[in-house]
C-alpha cells in the first residue's frame, strides 16, 4: 500500500515539475477565485458567484491554458518562416545571413536549424546563419 502511494506522490511530484511553468501561468486566475471570494460579500457579488466559484475558476484556467499549450512549438515555426523567407529572397549567386542573440543555454534550439554559435561569455551567444545560393 505505501509503495502506490509513494507511486502516486512521486506522479504528482514529476507532474508538477513537468509542467511548472503552465502551472505559474494558472495562478493569476487561483489568486482571482480567492479575491473574489475574500471581498465578493462587501460589494454583493459573492452571493452571485457562490454557487459555482471554482467552476468559474477551473473554466477560466482549462481556457487559458488550452491557449498557450497551442502556442507550444510557435517559436520553431516563427524561426522556420523566417528561414523560408530569407530563402526564397536570397537571388542566385547571393548570399544572406540571418543573425541573432539566443537566450542563455537555449543555443541547441537554433543549432538543430543550422546556425552557427558565436560564444559570449556574459550574455546569450550570438547565433548566425548563413544562406548561399
Amino acid at each position: 500500500m505505501s509503495h502506490t502511494i509513494n507511486n502516486f506522490f512521486y506522479s504528482i511530484k514529476k507532474y508538477i515539475v513537468t509542467h511548472r511553468y503552465t502551472i505559474y501561468l494558472a495562478v493569476p486566475f487561483l489568486l482571482m477565485d480567492i479575491i473574489t471570494r475574500i471581498f465578493g460579500y462587501k460589494i454583493g457579488y459573492f452571493p452571485t458567484f457562490y454557487p459555482a466559484p471554482n467552476i468559474f475558476t477551473l473554466v477560466w484556467i482549462f481556457l487559458f491554458l488550452g491557449v498557450v499549450t497551442c502556442l507550444r512549438g510557435i517559436g520553431s515555426k516563427i524561426i522556420d518562416i523566417i528561414i523560408a523567407y530569407v530563402d526564397k529572397e536570397t537571388p542566385i549567386g547571393g548570399r544572406s545571413s540571418i543573425q541573432l542573440i539566443a537566450e542563455k543555454g537555449k543555443e541547441r534550439f537554433y543549432e538543430k536549424r543550422g546556425f552557427k554559435t558565436i560564444p559570449h561569455e556574459f550574455c546569450g551567444s550570438g547565433m548566425r546563419k548563413v544562406i548561399r545560393k
